[in-house]
């Protein structure tokens, strides 16, 4: 099946799903992967001064980012350690020597702002100040940098390590402060299209040209913009994000003695710009940095509970900022605001980087967005040795458990063989589309 761009009238090939399910049940792996965005309505950046002045310990906080912190982690680390670290610079008394920063959560937030403070204190002569990074679950891959960790598990609900590598703004609200929202957007994209052509994470990080399919006749609003690209581009008249409508009606989805209603995507509309990152991979190298740059990594035994759990972590003389990034569980220790869970559910399949056809590395290029939580995307490993075809997804709200459902798994590769192929017009393409699925749970279960 193919579409036609208005803008230059070529033809575009859609993905051949059933063929990449074949190569990876061949050569490849499958995983089922579960996980929470954590929304609390509006992200926090800032000083908690009530906090602060009650403790007499400074705490800036940086939570709530839902599904973009791994967009957001670059610029956000640039605004906290500018934050910080002036503060540090401009207390000229004597404990200024003796300050000490210590970042709570080990998320792309906590992570990325760990090792832009240390960056921060090297520019400006002061390499003796302790960054500290005090967390529960680290990435994984962890024990190969440091021996003495151990490996984040499912219970340990590491959003950082579930999410699906989309570089965009999305499941978010925004700041109140435009301007201040606007410009770590912008300032963001900078940082990953920088990367995407810099080594070594331009391996697993890259341009990709993101097509939404949108099912206007179900919606009130129109256009109404699922992916969240839209969004930015009318908040933030930066044109990141150039946008180009394409020819012609998709066609309707059928889900013959199925609950799903059908879907008729009647317009597809094309994003340019749009970065695509591998997350696993991304943040071991993230934190092998930290350790080669001297940033000390905590790990507790359990989530702390308390101010005076985390205080132990403190030391003794020195004058503390505490940075909260912990992204949802610190609201018992700081009386934040709390969260709310939103179940995400993704299928990973992935394909040996030298079994792929060219068909498959063209298709790479591109992601696809349709119906709300409905979406594809392709990345690479940090290492280049596999692509993974990232399919979702769920996003339910108020769902606190981390079990894998086979009856999802089912539903979302059901979903993309109909949406790439069309739903199965005969019963032999039936009996085809039924055997992959299996297939696909069956390997994906054996993983658990």
């Amino acid at each position: 099946m193919s579409i036609t761009s208005s803008a230059n009238g070529s033809t575009f090939v859609m993905p051949n799903l059933a063929e990449m399910i074949r190569l990876v049940l061949e050569f490849g792996d499958i995983e089922a992967i579960v996980g929470q965005r954590h929304y609390t309505g509006a992200p926090v950046l800032q000083w908690d001064r009530h906090f602060s002045a009650s403790h007499e310990i400074p705490v800036f906080h940086a939570y709530g980012f839902g599904g973009s912190g791994l967009t957001l982690a670059p610029s956000v680390a640039e605004y906290i350690a500018s934050q910080v670290g002036e503060q540090v610079l401009s207390d000229h008394s004597p404990l200024t020597d003796s300050s000490e920063i210590v970042i709570l959560g080990a998320g792309y937030i906590g992570i990325f702002t760990a090792l832009e403070i240390r960056r921060f204190f090297n520019r400006n002569n002061k390499p003796h100040i302790p960054v500290r990074l005090v967390a529960q679950a680290y990435p994984k891959g962890i024990t190969d940098i440091m021996s003495d960790k151990s490996e984040p598990t499912r219970a340990d609900n590491y959003s950082s390590m579930t999410a699906g590598g989309w570089v965009m703004p999305v499941s978010i609200e925004p700041l109140a402060n435009n301007t201040l929202w606007c410009s770590l957007i912008q300032r963001a994209q900078e940082l990953w299209l920088n990367w995407s052509q810099t080594p070594p994470l331009n391996t697993a990080t890259h341009i990709t040209r993101s097509l939404v399919f949108y099912d206007q006749p179900l919606n009130e609003t129109t256009m109404e913009d699922k992916s969240g690209i839209r969004t930015i581009n009318q908040l933030c008249p930066l044109n990141l994000y150039p946008e180009h409508p394409f020819q012609g009606s998709f066609y309707s989805l059928s889900y013959s003695g199925s609950a799903i209603s059908p879907l008729h995507f009647d317009q597809v509309v094309a994003f340019d710009n749009v970065i695509q990152t591998d997350t696993v991979s991304v943040l071991q190298h993230m934190t092998k940095r930290l350790s080669e740059e001297g940033v000390e990594l905590v790990q507790t035994e359990a989530l702390m509970d308390s101010f005076e759990q985390l205080s132990q972590h403190f030391n003794t003389g020195s004058k503390t900022i505490v940075i909260n990034a912990s992204g949802h569980g610190a609201c018992s220790i700081f009386g934040c605001k709390p969260s709310s869970p939103i179940r995400g559910d993704l299928v990973l399949l992935k394909i040996p980087t030298k079994q792929l056809t060219e068909q498959v590395k063209e298709i790479s290029r591109y992601g696809f967005w349709a119906g709300g939580s409905n979406y594809v995307f392709l990345r690479y490993t940090l290492d280049g040795q596999w692509m993974e075809v990232v399919l979702g997804g769920s996003f339910i709200k108020g769902d606190h458990d981390l079990s894998i459902r086979p009856k999802t798994i089912r539903r979302i590769v059901s979903f993309w063989l109909d949406f790439f192929h069309k739903a199965p017009e005969n019963k032999g393409d039936s009996i085809q589309k039924d055997a992959l699925i299996k297939s696909v749970l069956k390997r994906a279960l054996s993983q658990q």
